[in-house]
This record gives C-alpha cells, structure tokens and sequence, in this order.
C-alpha cells in the first residue's frame, strides 16, 4: 500500500494498492463528493491490431459493454449510470484503452460489481458481434467530415508501411467483417483471441472515488477485481519496442483543404517515448520556449507581420514506444502565402533557444517551470470533474514507477532535475532537425 502525496488544499483521502493479480488501484475518499467515479485503463491499443483485422482493438472497446457473465443484459450497465444520474464512457488510443463513468456516490458499490465484469467475465455474444460492427461503420461514417480525424488518418499514412501505426484504428465493416471473411477467418474469434492474448490484470490501472472511507473502497475493489485474470504481459504485448514508425522519406510537405474554414501550419517532429521520463518532463520545456508570447518570442513576430494570431507547441501524439511533437501556428489570410518563410522563422527560433542559449539560460527557465509546476501541484482546482480526474489518474498511472503523475510531482530528490537532466532534454531535442513533417491548411473549407 502506498500513500501517495497531495496537493496542500486537497482535504481528500488516498491509497495506492495492488491486488494479488497486479492490478494496480488509486483510490480516493471525500466525504463532501456528489458524484462516485471510476475509470481503468489497460495497456492495449490500436497498435496491436492484426492486419487483417484493423480497429479490432476499438471494436473490443464496444463489445465489452454489452454484457458479462454476471450482468448478461446487453445494456446494464449503461442503463444503470444514466438511471443513477450518471454515464459511462470508453476510448481506444495506439497504446492503451480507457474506461471511465460517474454517477450517484451512493451507487459505487453496485457498479464497481458491474464494472468489474467487463474485465473478467465479458460474453462476446455473437449476435451482438455482428450488431456492433453497425454501430463501429456508424462512428466511422460520422468522422469521416471531422478535419481533425481526416488530419490524423493522414498522418498515420505517412508511417512506414510495416508499422502497425500505419493501420485504421477505428475500423468499419470492410476492415473488421469483409477482410476477416475474405480471408477465411471469424470476427469473433479474433475478438476472443485479443481479449485473452492482450488484457491483462497487471497492466491494468483502476482509480476510484467515492464518499465511502478508504477501508471499504479497497474491500469493494479486492473483492470485485481480484478476480481479473492475469497473464503477466508487457504493455503493448507483440509489438516491438524498436520498431520506428518514420525514416528520412516522412520529409514532406501536405497541402489540405479542409472541411470547415480554417488557416493553420502545423510542423510534426518524431520524438522518443517520455513516458519514462514523466517527473522531469523533457518536452515540457520545449513547449514552454516555443509557446512564449512575449517580446522576442516567435509568435510576437509572427504577429509583427501580420501573419498569425495564434501559436501553440507540445506532445500531439504519445504512445510507448515513440511520440510526435507539434508546432501549430494560426494564420491570418495573408499568412498563407508566406508559409515557407514561416518555417524557416520556426527552424532559426528554435536554434537560438537550444542551440545557441546557455546552459544558465536553460537552467533558469526550468527553474522558473518547475516553481510554477509545484503551485499548480499544491494548489489544484477541487472542481475539477471527477470523470476527467479520474481519466487522468488512470492514464498517469501507467507511468515510470506505477505512481500516477500528479501525485508526488517531485517525489525524491531524483524528480528535481539537474544539469544532467537538461542534457537529457537536449538529446530529446536533438530529434527535432533529423526529420519533419508540415501540414498546410489552406484557407476555406469545401
């Protein structure tokens, strides 16, 4: 059991357990809390996904609420969140999956129960199946005018073609039921050999809140998911640590029309895994130098000229085994036609904050982040949704050392990074100039 630090104004309770089948759990108490909350998060995603059948890991996300061995109704457990004055809610990234729902405190202990049947009983029901597949090609239809998804779709295309980032992640009806039979093989079956081949309890992280004390909750949670198989898994379990999704080819320049009227550039950077390195957040300094707004700062020029209103830089995408850093810039009108220069002036800022500022200079400005990094900790909103909270709790646990990421910021003094750690940073940033790609949105939507 670990007790892990907190904010100085949070008046709330925690504990970090493991259950005997590794399953790892952050549970809260707050007596004053309207709503219970949980999520989970396994470490299985979209870059797992077979060939033949891309967006399978997706199409696992829907079957596993239509019912357990437990709770076979094909709807319990979305009937009984939104019948409790809650919902519930899944999503499916390249490297993990997120459960999550709220509802009534006086309901947690019921639907922890329910909950807990997605993880060690699912029925996979093969009428359902088949049903499902409609809704996945219905999500697919309804994003296929989402410039964002359209935007990501084509940045997955730009992998190298053996790499699993290469592949549909969503999936429709073609890729999850007409290939699979084309080929000879069952939908279901490949729904049953993912579950079994790729979730497991220790490389799954629960979070929990609730009214009730801290002694009851871990009674709920020993007893409900304990029972969640466990196959000692690595995260990502068959994919390589190794494999690089980009070489020199992803040099290229994209011009979009967009659906809705929008003016942006924005610059792709191939980065390594930062997972490992969450306490001392090596490209959060990045985004912090090329973000400033103030005097000298490339967006105070950029507005000089009358080129953009707007310019932000940080992790866009982020899975375990590599990461892409993006620098978006929004233009004004007479910003297009100048965005070769715009380039040029976003390559010369970031050589003089990384190549030509000092060391003290770099120390100094880490010191001013880690300062701010601390308040932010020690003085975190309460309000905060307790969905999004938990969402995020669950997602930081999978981090480094098992301990979430807002907890202990700074932990021991390992997590309060010296000179070393900014030679860390620079080699992270040395990716910066080995390889880019730019997306060009050109004016009004069609």
């Amino acid at each position: 059991m670990v007790v892990p630090r907190k904010p100085d104004s949070d008046q709330r309770e925690y504990r970090i357990i493991t259950l005997p089948n590794k399953l790892t759990a952050v549970l809260c108490s707050d007596p004053e809390t309207q709503s219970a909350a949980a999520a989970l998060a396994v470490a299985a995603g979209q870059l797992q996904d077979s060939p033949e059948v891309q967006g399978l890991a997706h199409f696992l996300e829907h079957m596993l609420f239509l019912g357990n061995e437990k709770y076979p109704g094909e709807s319990d457990f979305d009937s009984f969140c939104a019948s409790s004055a809650g919902y519930s809610n899944a999503w499916t990234s390249m490297d993990r999956t997120v459960y999550h729902y709220v509802l009534a405190h006086d309901k947690l202990k019921d639907s922890l129960d329910r909950f807990s049947g997605f993880f060690s009983c699912p029925l996979f029901s093969e009428d359902l199946t088949d049903r499902e597949l409609n809704a996945i090609e219905s999500e697919n239809n309804k994003n296929l005018q989402e410039d964002s998804r359209r935007e990501f779709q084509l940045l997955r295309s730009t992998a190298k073609a053996s790499h699993p980032l290469q592949r549909f992640g969503t999936g429709n009806i073609y890729s999850l039921k007409e290939v699979p039979a084309k080929n000879g093989t069952n939908t279901r079956q490949h729904l049953l050999d993912f579950y079994k081949q790729r979730y497991s309890a220790n490389i799954m992280k629960l979070a929990v809140l609730g009214r009730d004390d801290l002694d009851t909750q871990e009674a709920w949670v020993r007893e409900y998911f304990g029972g969640v198989p466990n196959s000692d898994l690595e995260p990502l379990h068959g994919t390589s640590h190794d494999g690089d999704p980009f070489d020199a080819g992803w040099k290229r320049v994209f011009r979009i029309v967009p659906v809705k009227e929008r003016r942006k550039l924005v610059l792709f950077f191939p980065c390594p895994n930062t997972y490992d390195v969450y306490r001392t957040k090596p490209l959060r300094l990045v985004s912090h130098c090329i973000g400033h707004e103030g005097p000298g700062s490339l967006l105070s020029l950029l507005k000089e000229k009358g080129w953009a209103t707007e310019l932000g830089a940080g992790t866009g995408t982020q899975s375990t085994h590599f990461s892409i850093f993006e620098i978006s810039v929004k233009l004004l009108e007479q910003g297009l036609p100048n965005y070769l220069e715009i380039i040029s002036l976003v390559f010369q800022y970031l050589r003089v904050c990384f190549r030509k500022g000092s060391h003290g200079d770099r120390d100094r400005i880490r010191g001013e982040m880690e300062h701010i990094e601390e308040m932010n900790f020690r003085w975190v909103l309460r309000w905060m949704h307790a969905a999004s909270r938990w969402c995020r709790v669950c997602l930081a646990a999978h981090s480094g050392d098992g301990l979430p990421r807002g907890f202990g910021a700074r932990g021991d003094g390992s997590a309060s990074p010296g000179s070393g750690c900014i030679s860390q940073r620079m080699g992270v940033l040395g990716h910066l100039a080995d390889v880019v790609l730019v997306y060009w949105f050109f004016g009004v939507g069609v």
